[in-house]
């Protein structure tokens, strides 16, 4: 009996582990194409998470990563920021969207896009 509890418990964890990454492959559109056109494609490509970025005429990729509710894009880094330090950019994952806050403040300014005027860039995922 206890070997069945144990093999449903790794059952169960590895699917609960799996879910939010599954969910979240595919594409993501900002709704507001006329002011910022930015899309985000995340997929999966043997076993590891990668991001493509377009936003107008720029085409960036690489691979991301999940640290609870948000995506994490290792290496791309803000169009424009303070300091000698380079901000990396990451969006919120919330309602089946990503979230993104594309500029701080005047004690932490930073710029995500510089093609994009909005403070917060809501994406939508598409549904294919």
């Amino acid at each position: 009996m206890k070997k069945v509890s144990y093999l449903l418990l790794g059952l169960l964890s590895t699917s609960v582990l799996a879910e939010p990454n599954d969910g979240l492959i595919g594409t993501y559109l900002n709704s507001d194409k006329l002011s910022c056109n930015l899309e985000v494609k995340l997929f999966e490509k043997q076993g590891r998470n990668y991001f493509e970025v377009k936003i107008e005429k720029r085409l960036l990729s690489g691979e991301y990563i999940l640290d609870e509710q948000y995506v994490i894009f290792e290496g791309l880094t803000a169009s424009e920021a303070s300091g000698l330090t380079k901000r990396e950019v990451s969006a919120r994952i919330e309602s089946g969207q990503l979230l993104f806050q594309n500029y701080g403040n005047s004690m932490n300014p930073y710029t995500l896009f510089s093609e994009c005027a909005e403070k917060y860039l809501i994406l939508s995922k598409v549904l294919t």
